[in-house]
């Protein structure tokens, strides 16, 4: 938890009761029904963007999904917490991207390397200048999205824009709102919320539906049972998912949920 911390500050996933509670009732009102079926659009079309990327693989023996899982994770939370999009999925070596696995690669080498844990030390080693920098960029990649966000509000003059649903607020939108006054975000501490909500969310994401992938490898028989349930659902058909057809998806939902059992993702990335 040290070195996560390093990347991403005192944001809620580390603050005391006292201050996740009245942050997390500044986030809450994004999870709206109408919130979370514009939700289910993006990652609808998200997951389009990723199953070509894929195709582009098939059949050309064993592949690593892991790449193409955080391009699609990061793509959708970025979309939908951010109001953003990046186009991981269809940029080679996104720089934000490529500075979060780098990060990960480096905290995880730290966790299991004993005579790395010294901050004293760690500091004149060149890990620690790798993990600055690629720090920087994702710091900076952060701050120019709230910025652009922060322009986009001001210049339609309101806290929401003036085309949009004022229901359909995205985490950021909520952030930036908050801040300000003594009881608000800071600068720095609407940075580093967002840089949980971004980080948080592409990490373990990923790390879920690679397990689920996984597992589905493991046992063709439940793998073939998911797709007979999506036949039924969706036929021969290539239209995009929707709100409603969560609920029929009941079989798959199953399969989710167990995986997360077995794998949770959080103690995964911990």
């Amino acid at each position: 938890m040290r070195f996560a911390r390093n990347l991403i500050g005192n944001g809620t996933i580390f603050a005391p009761v006292s201050i996740w509670r009245p942050r997390r009732k500044v986030l809450a009102p994004t999870f709206t029904p109408k919130n979370l079926n514009h939700f289910v659009k993006i990652f609808s079309r998200q997951s389009i963007v990723m199953t070509d990327q894929l195709q582009s693989v098939a059949g050309t023996g064993p592949v690593s999904v892991w790449k193409y899982l955080t391009s699609y994770t990061m793509d959708s939370v970025c979309e939908t917490a951010l109001g953003v999009n990046v186009n991981a999925q269809r940029t080679v070596d996104e720089p934000f991207l490529t500075a979060f696995e780098e990060c990960c690669k480096l905290m995880a080498a730290r966790m299991v390397s004993p005579w790395l844990a010294a901050d004293a030390l760690y500091k004149l080693l060149p890990y620690h200048a790798s993990f600055e920098r690629c720090k920087n960029t994702i710091c900076s990649f952060v701050d120019k999205v709230i910025k652009s966000k922060r322009k986009t509000m001001t210049e339609n003059n309101t806290a929401i824009n003036k085309n949009s649903d004022k229901d359909m607020k995205t985490f950021l939108e909520l952030l930036i709102e908050a801040t300000g006054g003594d009881r608000g975000y800071s600068d720095l501490e609407l940075q580093e919320e967002t840089l949980v909500i971004v980080v948080a969310g592409t990490d373990t994401s990923a790390v879920g539906v690679s397990f689920t992938v996984s597992m589905l490898a493991r046992h063709p028989d439940v793998q073939e049972k998911v797709y007979e349930e999506l036949r039924e659902v969706f036929g021969d058909s290539d239209r995009p998912v929707t709100f409603e057809d969560l609920p029929h998806l009941k079989y798959l939902d199953a399969v989710v949920r167990e995986t997360l059992r077995l794998y949770p993702p959080v103690p995964v990335v911990v």
